[in-house]
């Protein structure tokens, strides 16, 4: 059996992949100081690659926050 997937790794994932996004795209770590601008401009970047897929972008992330809620209330226990 499978340990499950904690909300601790969850984050560390997504810390990872918003440090390689912030690199690749300004070449270095010092743009990553900033967490929340990184974040607004990869969610920014995020909106043009779903229009340009026609992806509906506020459809996703209608979906994550039900998955953000589902994650945090099994982690929490709650019923």
């Amino acid at each position: 059996m499978t340990k499950p997937i904690t909300n601790a790794e969850r984050a560390v994932w997504a810390e990872t992949g918003l440090r390689e996004y912030a690199i690749g795209k300004e070449g270095g770590e010092e743009f990553y100081d900033d967490a929340e601008l990184v974040l607004s401009d990869f969610l920014a970047d995020l909106m043009h690659y779903a229009q340009r897929e026609g992806i509906d972008f506020i459809r996703c992330i209608d979906r994550a926050k039900g998955h953000y809620e589902e994650e945090v209330s099994e982690e929490e226990g709650a019923p």
